[in-house]
């Protein structure tokens, strides 16, 4: 008969082992003996995304002429015939070029007496002869304030060498200060036309050849001063309401008027033939 404690004894020998791997902690499992805890993960926000700024790359430079770099890959032949090109106007580079000639002015002044500063809207330019064989400028002066004007009426006067120099250009202080006209007989005329009267009587002689040298200068210069086209460019008898030969029938406006329209070379006028005419007065009595 076997003894009981003793088969107890193998039996708990066979049993404990068994119970000590699954009581003690990491017992049999090599890999969850080596475990630790995990750590607690920091999360930190995103911050914004910033790319690096990539170098440029360095720019193909070619000295095209002394002054003149091209920036690109355009080979310098290239670039010429583009710029040679004539159905090519612009390729993004200026060529250069020889400065412009300066423009010519629009209008040009013989004598610069005639160059005051306008304060008058001029629209017409009114010839007139004297009807008399001589006169000045100081002459007529004293005639017109008889008349009881304030002086003067016309803006210039241009003598025929009996009484003022042929071809002298005498300015009236009605151009010097900017006026209104006493010579057309028309309010319109009056305050927009410039008076211009040549000393003569062309019913019976002609303008001289030096009177019309001076009246084609001044003509022009006043054409381009105050932008009067050859279309208002008329005799006192072409003003409205006026029954007058003047400036009389050996003087023709229309052919004066197709001269002043072609464009022609300003004729020249010494500042030694121009001369101011009589003082205003203060009177206000005007045609």
């Amino acid at each position: 008969m076997r003894n009981p404690n003793t088969w107890r004894a193998r039996a708990a020998a066979c049993v404990l082992p068994f119970l000590a791997l699954a009581v003690l902690p990491g017992c049999g499992d090599k890999n969850r003996s080596a475990a630790k805890p995990p750590a607690t993960e920091r999360v930190v926000a995103d911050a914004p995304y910033t790319p690096r700024p990539e170098a440029a790359p360095a720019p193909q430079v070619t000295q095209v002429s002394p002054t003149i770099k091209l920036y690109g890959p355009l080979p310098p032949d290239e670039f010429q015939r583009l710029l040679d090109s004539p159905g090519v106007t612009n390729v993004g580079i200026a060529k250069p070029a020889a400065p412009a000639p300066a423009a010519a002015p629009a209008y040009a002044a013989a004598d610069p007496s005639w160059n005051v500063p306008l304060r008058a809207d001029w629209k017409y330019i009114v010839l007139h002869h004297s009807a008399s064989a001589t006169g000045s400028a100081a002459s007529f002066d004293r005639a017109h304030k008889a008349r009881g004007w304030d002086g003067l009426g016309y803006h210039f006067v241009i003598g025929n060498g009996s009484g003022s120099g042929d071809g002298e250009v005498e300015v009236g202080y009605r151009w010097k200060q900017q006026e209104r006209g006493a010579h057309a007989g028309n309010a319109e005329f009056n305050t927009h036309g410039v008076g211009i009267c040549l000393v003569g009587n062309f019913e019976e002689t002609h303008p001289t050849p030096r009177q019309m040298a001076a009246l084609n200068a001044l003509v022009r210069y006043l054409q381009g001063r105050c932008n009067v086209p050859a279309s208002r460019i008329i005799g006192h008898g072409d003003v409205p309401g006026k029954d007058t030969q003047c400036p009389g029938k050996h003087f023709s406006i229309g052919q004066f008027r197709a001269q002043a329209g072609s464009g022609g070379a300003i004729s020249t006028v010494s500042a030694a033939t121009s001369k101011s005419a009589a003082p205003a007065r203060t009177s206000a009595l005007m045609p």
